[in-house]
């Protein structure tokens, strides 16, 4: 008996040595098929995560690393069906198993969702996976292999990233909503007529809901204007019942200058859970209050409060034309107002302050964001350049000081990032440009300029950094790490191939004694039944020298030349004379160029192409086979086409894979590794294969190699 298919000191290699197979439907290790002791050795030795599934149930078995991915459904999936450890996936992991099962196919997915349980929680979770058939000694299709890499770290990041992207594209949509009221502006004669404006642009942007706008007066507080999403805007909508003079949320924003959110009221006569009020300034002085009432329960973004808080500045910077004396100067004021307007919105949507500094007093006029940045929401009594430099960080603060005087001096832009601690004591970043003025004297005597916070622009960069240079290892080591198990996996399949070749012999050997042993004495079923079993004997021969052959390919240096691709036809096809005896053969060789590259292995890709020609017209009357060249600008393509049975082109792809076969083993025999050869020798000379086909009206195999060099 053999002793148990359980390689390697890893956990589960000692658990599945533990493990009582006798219970399931695999039974004994010792009397597991050689094809299942194989996968079982693969799959231990992997340094990546693999889960085999053996048998028409699917029992599981699995690696170190794919216990890892297992959650709490470790240790109990060992030895267990595969659906009873993943119900809740069933219906995605049924028709694949039964496509790889069943046909043979294979299968790959690439950052596939699944809602696990996993860990005692339900979970959302990425993976790319990859579904092979693992075929036994009779060439069917025994169990399934499948490789699991986990991305939902990757996902998620990249999930991020489009979040960003999304917001600023918000963002960049709401400049728009300034525009078209400004486009109103001179349209609307009265005051509340802009607000109502306003409130119907804004619909389009903020949650369902009642806008209003409420001014108070001696008996409460009165609507002037409202609009309400759920209906078609009409004029304006007043409502002559006052509103008690404590209402917090309005008399908040009110009396503080501050905007006042708030989320989850009490729900009285409406379903109302999310309230924003705005102070609305009418020249010095607080006038009234703009509100969004919605019945929305969630927090209010800070997008939505972006948007709120520019349009009601500019609703504001509007209103103010009311406060103008001349009405001859009115208009020109308007459209002076209308200018700033649209600059100050495109400012805040920005989060940009403007400021504008007298080099000779020191003394800075500034917009209320400015103050806002610097952590004076109420705006700041008197700035100067002396307060500016006193918020600097002392590291930042000779640097930017430098700056400024080489600007004047020199009457450039004083451009620079520094830190800045804010009134509230917080530290942030910001971004300030001037541009310097010229006065009448000719000197500098204004610089005009912008300020923006970049904080979370800086938090941004610093994560992106620390982001790409953790994907960057991450690529590395996984790239060395399947280098290292591709190796691996290539010495353990020779090895393997090697190691089975003598008990294979020990089995043919002792056939050949107990044929003679019997002699006479053997009748018809005997004599059959040991024909059957040299048979496959001879099978399993052939297939680990195929085996051992695909091996050597990747270990074996290339020994290049020149090779003349006409006489190794040539050649090719006197050894191939045995198979095309008694048959009617046309070939059609056009003339064939010189290439470089190792003449042994190119032998070989002609010997498995040629063959294959030969086999796949045994059936035809007169079989034709073509061999031609077609030239590239640095390669030659060759190509072989047969009259023969042709194949499906759908399951192109899997003919130069190891061991796949697109016919049964009884019409035409072969090991399933002739093709993937040839695909590894072309791969190593630089070049690619192809095949093209349809049933019946046979097929086109192609390859390329790189051209003769002139010093070879």
């Amino acid at each position: 008996m053999a002793s148990p298919p359980f390689p390697g000191d890893s956990d589960m290699a000692a658990r599945m040595r533990e493990f009582d197979w006798a219970g399931t439907r695999l039974g004994p290790p010792e009397a597991w098929p050689p094809a299942l002791r194989t996968a079982v050795g693969i799959t231990l030795s992997s340094a990546f995560p693999i889960l085999l599934l053996w048998g028409p149930d699917f029992t599981q078995l699995y690696n170190d690393a794919c216990r890892d991915l297992m959650g709490d459904r470790h240790p109990g999936a060992l030895g267990h069906p595969n659906r009873v450890s993943w119900p809740e996936l069933w219906a995605f992991l049924e028709p694949v198993y039964q496509g790889v099962y069943e046909r043979g196919e294979t299968f790959r997915f690439t950052d596939q969702r699944f809602m696990l349980t996993r860990h005692g929680q339900e979970e959302e979770a990425y993976f790319t996976l990859g579904y092979g058939p693992v075929h036994d000694e009779t060439g069917a299709v025994g169990g399934i292999l499948v490789t699991i890499l986990e991305t939902t770290g990757q996902v998620s990041a990249r999930h991020h990233l489009q979040a960003q992207r999304t917001e600023l594209e918000a963002r960049t949509r709401s400049l728009a909503l300034i525009e078209e009221f400004l486009q109103d502006y001179s349209a609307n004669k009265t005051a509340y007529g802009l607000i109502h404006s306003l409130q119907e642009l804004l619909t389009d942007y903020l949650p369902e809901g009642r806008m209003v706008y409420c001014e108070p007066d001696n008996e409460g507080w009165q609507v002037r204007s409202q609009v309400t999403a759920r209906t078609e805007a009409g004029g304006t909508e007043s409502d002559d019942s006052p509103w008690p003079h404590d209402a917090g949320w309005l008399q908040i924003p009110y009396e503080t200058g501050r905007p006042y959110y708030h989320s989850g009221l009490p729900d009285d006569t409406q379903s109302t859970h999310a309230v924003a009020m705005l102070p609305v300034r009418w020249g010095s002085s607080v006038r009234g209050v703009f509100g969004c009432v919605c019945a929305a329960p969630e927090e209010w973004s800070p997008l939505q409060r972006s948007i709120l808080e520019a349009a009601v500045r500019s609703l504001g910077l509007a209103l103010n034309r009311e406060h103008r004396e001349d009405e001859a100067r009115e208009h020109a004021d308007a459209a002076l107002l209308a200018s700033r307007s649209r600059l100050h919105f495109a400012l805040d949507a920005a989060g940009l302050g403007a400021w504008e500094l007298d080099t000779h007093t020191q003394v800075a006029a500034r917009t209320m964001r400015h103050d806002e940045i610097f952590g004076y929401p109420q705006g700041h009594p008197a700035w100067t350049y002396q307060t500016f430099i006193a918020h600097v960080l002392p590291e930042d603060r000779e640097d930017v000081d430098r700056r400024y005087s080489a600007a004047l001096e020199r009457g450039e832009a004083w451009d620079f990032q520094c830190r800045i601690r804010r009134a509230d004591g917080e530290v942030r970043w910001i971004w300030a440009r001037g541009q310097t003025l010229k006065g009448v004297r000719g000197d500098s005597a204004h610089v005009l300029g912008l300020v923006q916070d970049i904080t979370q622009q800086r938090l941004a960069e610093a994560n992106a950094v620390d982001l790409n240079t953790h994907l960057e290892l991450q690529v590395r080591e996984r790239t060395r790490a399947l280098e290292e198990a591709n190796g691996e996996l290539e010495a353990f399949a020779y090895s393997v191939s090697h190691d089975l070749r003598t008990p294979l012999r020990h089995i043919a050997g002792f056939s050949q004694l107990l044929h003679r042993h019997l002699g006479d004495t053997l009748d018809v079923k005997a004599t059959r039944y040991l024909g059957v079993m040299e048979d496959a004997i001879g099978r399993m021969d052939r297939l680990l020298e195929a085996m051992l052959n695909l091996s050597r390919i990747s270990q074996v240096s290339l020994q290049v030349a020149s090779v003349d691709l006409g006489q190794l036809v040539e050649e090719t096809r006197g050894e191939l004379v045995d198979e095309a005896e008694r048959r009617l053969v046309e070939w059609q060789v056009g003339p064939l160029p010189q290439v470089t590259g190792d003449p042994a292995m190119l032998r070989q890709v002609m010997a498995n192409l040629l063959s294959n020609a030969l086999k796949y017209t045994a059936r035809q009357e007169k079989a034709v086979i073509e061999v031609w060249a077609e030239e590239r600008p640095d390669r030659w393509a060759l190509f072989v086409r047969d009259n023969g049975v042709g194949f499906d082109p759908r399951y192109a792809d899997k003919l130069f894979g190891v061991f796949q076969r697109l016919h049964r083993q009884d019409d035409f025999e072969g090991t399933g590794v002739g093709l993937a050869n040839v695909r590894r020798i072309v791969t190593r000379h630089g070049g690619e294969v192809s095949a093209t086909g349809q049933p019946g009206e046979g097929a086109t195999f192609g390859f390329t190699v790189p051209k003769a060099r002139a010093n070879s």
